[in-house]
């Protein structure tokens, strides 16, 4: 048990109907979507706090909630900033049940750089005319 964090990645089909996709039987309805798991996290409770306060306006209730891009792109240059300088002003460590440990320690670090690669991940994926992207963050605990 503990926090558990995920952002995930729609691409969503522009075109009016959707696309069959072959071997994949759903009652004969089209996809209109695909989901990718683009990173987890695991205690990650700085991230978390950020996406709480940034994302779900303060509201820390383990729902889903879609990530602008802009916000995608400030997270990713907190961490960058807070790694370069090696100071956590800007994302300090989040208390909660099963949130683990609120020392800023090598962990710490280590969620700061999964959490650039995460978010450059994100941001390096491109649209097209068939689809766009949408990013959506959650967490349980």
């Amino acid at each position: 048990m503990g926090l558990d964090m995920y952002l995930t990645a729609s691409a969503n089909l522009i075109e009016d109907e959707g696309v069959v996709v072959e071997g994949l039987d759903a009652g004969g309805m089209e996809v209109s979507a695909v989901e990718y798991r683009l990173g987890k996290w695991r205690k990650a409770n700085a991230i978390h706090g950020w996406f709480v306060e940034n994302v779900q306006d303060d509201d820390d209730n383990c729902r889903p909630y879609e990530v602008e891009v802009e916000q995608l792109e400030q997270l990713r240059d907190l961490c960058v900033h807070a790694l370069e300088t090696k100071n956590p002003e800007g994302l300090p460590p989040s208390e909660g049940f099963f949130f683990g440990s609120s020392e800023v320690d090598d962990d710490y670090w280590e969620d700061l750089r999964l959490t650039v690669d995460i978010c450059n991940k994100a941001l390096g994926l491109e649209g097209s005319k068939r689809h766009y992207w949408t990013f959506i963050y959650q967490a349980s605990w």
